[in-house]
């Protein structure tokens, strides 16, 4: 699992959708937060890649770490309009959550898209789903193993979240999330001071298919 940086002078070569171009002041160079990861997610590379481990690692205890889904946020929360790439084997999760997301326990709370706090698209061997609230929308038929890279655009102002399958030529759009609360109180926090729990953070949901650890 890689978070891909993107950098340049010119726009990214991108379609993702007919009114937007994603250019370089826009996008995010990530790492992944070590406090937050599963004992049983690997980091490596500078934070910058991970990998599940049938072993726990000896990671400190510490209050953000979550203890039962395999996931990990990244180190900086996201407002304005970012882009960032994610590329994988097996199945992944990739979305976007508010810190406030639940880490301990197995409810609903901790699991990326299964509560009002977070949203995301699961990569599997069967379908492609987007996930909030508990809520699962099916996409379409799993990308090749050619295509297993994704876009993801944050656009905090307009309180929306876009994915897209990039390909070696071309970028296909999944699923737009809007994602922000609702509409009222998402003008209030346009045109006032950013609450800090409105910030979201870039998050992994990291399984091997067909398989456990």
């Amino acid at each position: 699992m890689t978070l891909t940086p993107q950098h340049g002078k010119s726009p990214l070569t991108a379609v993702f959708h007919p009114f937007l171009s994603v250019y370089s002041l826009d996008a995010c160079e990530l790492t992944l937060d070590p406090n937050t990861a599963h004992k049983n997610v690997v980091l490596f590379e500078n934070n910058r890649k991970v990998r599940l481990s049938p072993e726990k690692q000896p990671y400190p205890e510490h209050p953000d770490r979550f203890d039962w889904c395999y996931q990990l946020l990244c180190t900086t929360g996201l407002t304005g309009r970012c882009y960032w790439e994610v590329e994988w084997k097996g199945g992944v999760d990739i979305g976007a959550t508010y810190k406030s997301v639940r880490r301990r326990g197995a409810l609903d709370g901790s699991r990326l898209g299964w509560n009002e706090k977070s949203w995301n698209l699961e990569f599997n061997d069967k379908n492609i789903y987007a996930w909030h609230n508990n809520i699962k929308t099916v996409l379409l038929a799993p990308l090749s193993s050619a295509s297993e890279r994704v876009g993801v655009y944050l656009d905090w102002t307009e309180g929306t979240l876009a994915f897209y399958a990039v390909l070696p030529d071309s970028q296909i759009h999944l699923y737009t999330f809007f994602c922000g609360p609702s509409q009222a109180v998402w003008d209030v926090i346009k045109s006032s001071k950013l609450p800090l729990q409105y910030i979201l953070y870039p998050v992994l949901l990291l399984y091997i298919l067909n398989t456990g650890l």
